[in-house]
């Protein structure tokens, strides 16, 4: 698949500096998650869809690494300097109905669950990949995306974990977040945003009283400055789109 392929091919190429005594490190992270997501990326995208549409339970599972964590290992490895390395950090596994107990315990109400064989995955992905030849569009259901939810190994990272000192923090503090709304963005009240499921609110139709909320303060600093005590109460609806 391609991605796969780019993948490979990159790796090589640093492998070969390696060879050569290039000081460089790699690190090969799992489904990268965690908080302040500005771009919305294919991992969290994907945990969207698994919370506002669809769970599907079928084999192999996913493994996650907190952002901060996989930061904290860069940046460990930065200031110990040495010989190149590479190290495994995939975060920690956890097959689909695993995954879907953490996401119900968190966001305290039941996923949509559908069970599903690979097989039949892999091919409604292929279906997918063909269809999009012909009609582009965004989706999900690519073959290759499909083929890693139903075929992904564990990764071991014992060596980056005792090498570096990394302890993987709990996922639920990592997902806490993305499942539900959050503010951050800085501790100045003028850069903070409001992220619903860790979109942020420039992304999303925010009203004050049915007052839309519209524009930036300056740049990329938050745009809903409001005292939280003057709020009664918060009310988030699920539109046309994901939310």
């Amino acid at each position: 698949v391609g991605y796969g392929r780019s993948k490979i091919e990159s790796d090589l190429y640093v492998r070969g500096l390696q060879q050569h005594g290039a000081p460089v490190y790699t690190t090969y992270p799992g489904s990268i998650m965690g908080p302040d997501d500005p771009g919305l990326s294919e991992a969290m995208a994907g945990l969207r869809v698994t919370l506002d549409d669809l769970c599907i339970i079928t084999s192999a599972g996913i493994q996650i690494i907190d952002v901060r964590d996989l930061a904290l290992a860069h940046l460990k490895l930065v200031e110990r300097g040495g010989p190149p390395a590479r190290y495994m950090m995939g975060g920690q596994f956890f097959r689909w109905p695993e995954f879907a107990d953490i996401l119900e315990s968190l966001v305290g109400a039941p996923l949509r669950r559908v069970r599903a064989p690979k097989r039949a995955l892999q091919l409604l992905g292929r279906v997918g990949d063909l269809v999009h030849r012909f009609k582009p569009f965004d989706t999900p259901v690519t073959y290759e995306a499909i083929w890693y939810a139903t075929e992904w190994t564990p990764s071991d990272d014992s060596l980056v974990q005792k090498g570096l000192g990394i302890r993987y923090r709990d996922i639920r503090e990592t997902l806490q977040n993305e499942t539900g709304v959050a503010v951050g963005g800085g501790g100045n009240a003028i850069a903070q945003k409001v992220y619903a499921r860790e979109i942020e609110d420039t992304l999303l139709n925010v009203t004050l009283d049915g007052v839309p909320q519209g524009g930036n303060v300056f740049h990329h600093q938050g745009r809903v400055l409001i005292d939280p005590t003057m709020m009664k109460r918060i009310e988030v609806d699920k539109g046309g789109t994901l939310a």
